[in-house]
């Protein structure tokens, strides 16, 4: 967890699940012979019809399926299996305020800050994976790169602690993070992220950068959502 709290850096890109990791081809999970029925959502004061909207604004649709039941008799008890189900996809909603770092520096020195606060919020399981980051490299070739650590603020923890364990960039790319299902994560888990640059007397007056990416995996997306983009299996593609 310590790791999670510690990750949004200059230059983020957020990637789908499994986008660009895997080709997934979702599933029909519908019955054979079934029939998609007609489904209304609450908007908190009217019942709005889901028939109105477009394919894509749609979270939730219902099929009617299984064997007509029938009788004509006179016995006294009758038995109809009626079954409900619902299969519920993972949604992940994360916000950032900010997603660049940068920093001016007049003289050489140990330099932190309080830079971006971010939030991330789902329904199971999310991985956390860390690449392509490193020490800020110099625009000029032949230039030392500025030593760069990433450390995050909690209601526990606090960069500014003499004690605290920043850690440095490039081990955050063999770190990744496991935030497990929890209620905590249902409503969200927010934090404040810090950076912390040393500037050394052989830090050449240039610029200096980093590119990283960080990439969400829902780990229990269902088979029946389009994993590239979020959507129906059978939603139409422009």
């Amino acid at each position: 967890m310590q790791r999670f709290l510690a990750i949004f850096v200059a230059s983020l890109i957020f990637m789908a699940a499994g986008s660009v990791l895997a080709q997934h081809v979702p599933i029909d999970p519908t019955l054979p012979g079934s029939q998609e029925s007609a489904t209304w959502y609450w908007d908190g004061a009217a019942w709005i019809a889901h028939s109105m909207l477009d394919p894509e604004d749609v979270n939730a649709r219902l099929w009617r399926s299984g064997d007509e039941a029938t009788g004509n008799c006179n016995k006294k008890w009758w038995t109809i299996n009626v079954a409900v189900t619902a299969s519920v996809a993972q949604w992940v909603d994360f916000d950032l305020d900010w997603n660049q770092f940068d920093w001016f520096v007049r003289k050489p020195g140990i330099y932190a800050g309080n830079c971006i606060e971010g939030c991330v919020a789902s329904n199971s399981d999310i991985l956390i994976d860390y690449e392509g980051f490193e020490d800020l490299q110099p625009i000029l070739a032949g230039n030392n790169p500025i030593e760069v650590y990433y450390g995050f603020e909690t209601a526990q923890m606090n960069p500014l602690d003499p004690a605290y364990p920043w850690v440095r960039s490039f081990d955050l790319n063999f770190d990744d993070d496991l935030i497990i299902d929890c209620e905590d994560l249902h409503y969200g888990i927010c934090w404040k992220l810090w950076n912390k640059i040393t500037v050394i007397e052989c830090n050449s007056a240039c610029e200096y950068r980093d590119d990283a990416e960080i990439i969400l995996t829902l780990l229990n997306q269902k088979e029946w959502i389009d994993w590239d983009d979020g959507f129906w299996w059978d939603t139409p593609k422009p």
